[in-house]
């Protein structure tokens, strides 16, 4: 039974370690729209998009229209209520971590001793997703929601889909922004 449990555990942290995280995710919106009165949508082309990855920005659209469509939102070409602009870019970061704990004149802490001044280093790409929806006739913004998420780890088109889904669920999760 232990070992059931344990193999339990290390499958838990297996998939966990193998599934990025999304993060920052964030909306804003102009709050003289009526949000309840958006029946329809399109794409427009991002003027940024020239560089970006069409299976990429593919699979964001796909995502999207599932997720208007589940809000009862329908995609029609002639005459939208609001246009979507996807923009997405990626970035190396670093996280440094201080470990040079001191809580006192022999620089002790609770967990023991730390040498001063330890410093711990992670460098990771990190990918930006932007939705803006775009008023067609005055192609002024009323409503943007972004994420952001680690994806040194994406390295498939399986689990570059699955962040794809999972970042535009949490951005859409704030579509349509509640009633004032």
């Amino acid at each position: 039974m232990k070992t059931v449990w344990i193999m339990g555990m290390l499958l838990c942290v297996a998939l966990m370690c193998g599934c990025a995280t999304v993060y920052d995710v964030a909306y804003d919106y102009d709050k003289r729209i009526d949000f309840s009165s958006l029946k329809s949508y399109d794409w427009m082309r991002a003027p940024d998009a020239a560089a970006a990855n069409e299976l990429v920005l593919d699979r964001i659209k796909n995502a999207t229209d599932y997720e208007l469509e589940v809000k009862g939102l329908v995609k029609a070409n002639s005459t939208p209520d609001f246009r979507i602009v996807p923009h997405i870019s990626t970035q190396e970061k670093i996280e440094v971590d201080n470990w040079g704990y001191r809580y006192g004149p022999r620089e002790y802490y609770w967990g023991g001793y730390r040498r001063p001044g330890s410093v711990a280093t992670y460098v990771y790409e990190e990918g930006s997703l932007i939705l803006d929806f775009v008023d067609p006739k005055t192609k002024h913004l009323v409503w943007r929601g972004s994420a952001k998420a680690d994806i040194d780890y994406v390295d498939t088109p399986e689990k570059n889909w699955e962040l794809i889904k999972k970042a535009v669920n949490e951005i859409m999760k704030k579509f349509p922004p509640p009633l004032n």
